[in-house]
């Protein structure tokens, strides 16, 4: 059997994207609280940023707002968004944020 074709394959890509969250939400974190720094966090930002705009949530719209902020230095903004962000993309309860974070970012 092709490893492509295998079921695990399917929940690695899910298991991947959650560890990317949690890695970038880690960096973003300690960048806010001055242990971190702002390199490490557009490290981890570049590395999801690729993927993460072809997915419906966060989309294009929020990630540019997301390397906005993190361009403009505001670690601790960087760090909230990125956690809401994240805690919808892990717990599923995007659907009802989409247009609260929209809105937000306007």
């Amino acid at each position: 059997m092709p490893t492509s074709d295998r079921i695990d394959n399917f929940f690695a890509m899910h298991s991947a994207r959650t560890d990317s969250w949690r890695n970038l939400l880690s960096c973003a974190r300690d960048w806010a609280a001055g242990s971190g720094s702002k390199a490490k966090t557009e490290e981890a930002l570049a590395e999801i940023a690729v993927i993460e705009e072809f997915h419906a949530f966060p989309g294009v719209r929020l990630m540019n707002r997301l390397r906005e902020k993190l361009a403009a230095g505001e670690a601790a903004v960087v760090a909230d968004l990125v956690r809401q962000y994240a805690d919808a993309i892990l717990t599923g309860t995007f659907t009802g944020m989409v247009l609260a974070l929209q809105s937000a970012a306007s």
